[in-house]
Parts: structure tokens; C-alpha cells; sequence
């Protein structure tokens, strides 16, 4: 088990990080996850490539406590039963009485133990289901094609995925986004396609919106040859 690389899901989600804690959208079953801090660090560090050990080393270090591999395991078996995670989960617990295995992890543990809590989204049932969450403005978690269709005045393309109406300015530097008001920045990397710091880009960098470009210049040019000049 020891071997085992889990890889987090990413396809077909609407993900909002909210202050430690991660926010999930599912379009394909419709409901929405949250990620306590600890669940979070987990499903954002299963990358495929680190294995059990490594996980457990990475989460620890952002922590700043030592986390062993059996909070791992706990973390990814939640992640699987809520279809987060890609690759089979052997059950590590396999045999054990689950409720001694989480109390004795609760009691070594100086940090919160990882929790899941998930809910139906009514408005993305309604999308998927062909409604159309009804006329604009829509509520989050609709299909949306320009900020302008949402309550929150804020849709985002997610890559792989379709624009969806989500709440402004809750994403950090680094994460997914299409549409600058999705960024507590207020500056979505156009050509990245990830929030990033504002007026970042010199003189002939490439750029899709001109908050990218340094203070004194503009994205300008026919995209997509676009730059900052």
C-alpha cells in the first residue's frame, strides 16, 4: 500500500478555495463538497506521482505538525466514497472497527481530523437537467456564457469543463480561472489560465488582459498575439 500514488479527481469540477478550506462543485452528480483544511491539503497534494509517505510529509509541513500516513488513508478514503479521487483506494482499514481507527487518530492529532460535508446543488441539477436554472440572472452552480447571466456577476470556464456562475473574488494566486473577477487578485492570466498578481507581465510577455501588464504598459495586438507593449 505503501506504493500507492492517488490521483484527485479535477474533471467536471467548479472548484472555489475559501479561506482554508475548498469548495467543490460536481456537474456530473450535482452536489457540492466542502473540504475542511485537512481534506483539502490531502486531495490537493494526491497528484499521482507522491505516494502515501511523501503526502503525509507535504501536509505535514503545511501544518506545521507531524501527520501520520493513517490521517492519509482517512483523508483518501473519504475522497473516494465522494467520487474526488481517480485511482482505487485499497482499504487500509480493512478488518479494523472504524470508530476506534478515527478516535485514536483524533486523539494523536493536534489538527483537525478530515471532513467532507456535501449537499445536492438545486441550481446545478436544474442546468444539467436541460432548465437552464430559468431566465437571468442565474444563481450560482448554472450554466452560464458571460458574467452578466449571474447573481454574482461572475462566470467562470473552467478548463475541461463548462461556464458555470460562481461567487467573486475567493480564488487565490495559482488557481484555475478564465475570468478576472474569480480572483480575490482581480487578474486572471490569460494565457495560464490561473489567478496571478496584478501588472506581473514586463514588456513583450504575452498576455490575454492588460492587468496582466506592468504598470505604463497595455495587452495589446490581435489575439492570439497578444502582448504587453
Amino acid at each position: 500500500m505503501q506504493k500507492t500514488a492517488p490521483l484527485a479527481r479535477k474533471n467536471d469540477l467548479v472548484i472555489q478555495e475559501l479561506d482554508n478550506e475548498i469548495l467543490i462543485y460536481d456537474l456530473k452528480t450535482n452536489k457540492v463538497f466542502g473540504l475542511n483544511e485537512t481534506a483539502a491539503l490531502v486531495w490537493q497534494f494526491a497528484d499521482g506521482k507522491r505516494n502515501i509517505s511523501e503526502i503525509a510529509r507535504i501536509v505535514g509541513q503545511k501544518l506545521n505538525y507531524t501527520v501520520g500516513e493513517e490521517f492519509v488513508w482517512l483523508a483518501l478514503g473519504r475522497l473516494e466514497k465522494e467520487k474526488l479521487i481517480e485511482t482505487e483506494i485499497p482499504d487500509f482499514f480493512e478488518g479494523a472497527n472504524r470508530r476506534e481507527v478515527i478516535k485514536r487518530i483524533g486523539l494523536t492529532s493536534m489538527v483537525a481530523l478530515p471532513m467532507i460535508s456535501s449537499l445536492i446543488a438545486p441550481a446545478a441539477l436544474q442546468a444539467q437537467s436541460g432548465s437552464a436554472c430559468g431566465t437571468s440572472p442565474f444563481p450560482l452552480g448554472c450554466t452560464c456564457t458571460n458574467s452578466s447571466l449571474c447573481t454574482s456577476g461572475c462566470c467562470n470556464f473552467p478548463i475541461g469543463g463548462s461556464g458555470v456562475c460562481v461567487q467573486m473574488s475567493v480564488s487565490s494566486n495559482g488557481s484555475p480561472c478564465a475570468m478576472a473577477c474569480y480572483c480575490t487578485s482581480g487578474c486572471c492570466d490569460g494565457v495560464g489560465f490561473v489567478c496571478i498578481s496584478p501588472n506581473s507581465k514586463p514588456a513583450g510577455s504575452p498576455c490575454v488582459f492588460t492587468c496582466e501588464c506592468a504598470p505604463g504598459t497595455i495587452c495589446t495586438g490581435f489575439f492570439p498575439n497578444t502582448m504587453c507593449a
